[in-house]
């Protein structure tokens, strides 16, 4: 019998690696999380730290080759990586030179067999431009229609279609119903993604970046809806952004990625307000570019590491870390070396 309190997704491990002209990229290195049952959850780094990456690599979105390499994944009862090993084989960890060799026909039909129950049903993602993911010869109507008619083939779709754009505050929902993606403003369009998203009736609700490309009345808007879908159902909510702010206000916990692995889980109020005496290093440059930025002064930083010449081992942040030149030659080779345990320093 699954335990009452075992997380809706767990992610253990995850490596996601690609081939590019620069080298090999390891997006997702040693990625572990997990998404509780109703969780609002938020997850924050910088722009190529393996945040959206990580979920793209598991529910089989990621574009490019060789994609997803290693790891573990459960969504509920389903190992959706299991087995998915034995057809690719990897160079050793400090080797960049010998090439990912995969099966990719034989692992995709894999892995889109164990999502296909999933994605669609018990997982919905929306992304940063709504307009580019939807159908662009499909009216939203249209597109409504055709989930709705997945959930009951006997329902008056129409009708649900009006009825769900209406609660999602559109005046005049017709209007939106009959028009096609490009015809919406970008507000409208992801307000539209987010009212299909929640007609499949998920149990987990991704959204990457969803408010980057809105104005400030729009972000408003977004953010107002992605809380009130946690506050009024049971979905699971992940957030993924690199603005503190936007998280901080829709989630309860925030991850905070760098070099495609997670360095820290806080509670959302103590990223923004609390004690940096308490935070990671990296959750604290995080914090002082957020400062910066809304004061109008340049954001300080380095990007040193990038992510072609991200480590093969030990830490993810030595080389960016302000605190390892302080520290012993003993403790700076466990930084080269050793990839952190994760430790517990309160019950939140």
């Amino acid at each position: 019998m699954k335990s009452a309190s075992a997380p809706l997704l767990s992610i253990r491990h995850l490596h996601s690696w690609f081939e590019t002209p620069a080298g090999m990229v390891r997006a997702v290195a040693n990625m572990s999380l997990d998404v509780q049952p109703r969780e609002a959850l938020g997850i924050v780094g910088e722009s190529g730290s393996g945040k959206t990456q990580t979920f793209f690599s598991v529910f089989g979105l990621s574009q490019g080759w060789p994609g997803v390499v290693g790891g573990t994944a459960r969504f509920d009862e389903v190992d959706l990586l299991d087995g998915l090993s034995t057809h690719v084989t990897l160079p050793a960890a400090d080797d960049d030179a010998t090439p990912v060799v995969k099966n990719s026909q034989r692992w995709n039909a894999i892995h889109h067999a164990r999502l296909a129950p999933i994605l669609g049903s018990d997982v919905a993602m929306i992304f940063q431009d709504a307009r580019r993911s939807l159908v662009p010869y499909w009216t939203i109507r249209q597109h409504l229609v055709h989930v709705l008619r997945r959930q009951d083939a006997n329902a008056d779709h129409p009708r649900q279609a009006e009825e769900l754009l209406s609660r999602f505050g559109f005046r005049d929902p017709n209007h939106v119903l009959d028009a096609f993606p490009e015809q919406l403003s970008g507000g409208e369009a992801q307000r539209a993604m987010l009212a299909l998203a929640m007609a499949m009736k998920p149990r987990l609700l991704v959204a990457d970046e969803p408010t980057t490309a809105l104005d400030a009345i729009n972000q408003m808007r977004v953010l107002g809806e992605l809380q009130r879908i946690h506050a009024e159902t049971d979905v699971a909510l992940v957030l993924i952004s690199h603005d503190l702010a936007v998280v901080a206000r829709v989630v309860d916990h925030v991850l905070v990625v760098f070099g495609g692995a997670v360095v820290e889980r806080v509670p959302a109020s103590m990223l923004t307000s609390g004690s940096e005496d308490r935070l990671h290093p990296y959750s604290k440059e995080l914090r002082e570019s957020q400062r910066r930025r809304a004061a109008g002064l340049p954001i300080l930083g380095t990007t040193r590491e990038g992510g072609a010449a991200r480590r093969a081992s030990g830490c993810p942040y030595a080389g960016r870390c302000d605190l390892r030149p302080r520290l012993s030659a003993q403790l700076q080779t466990r930084c080269d070396t050793e990839f952190p345990d994760e430790l517990k320093l309160a019950d939140d």
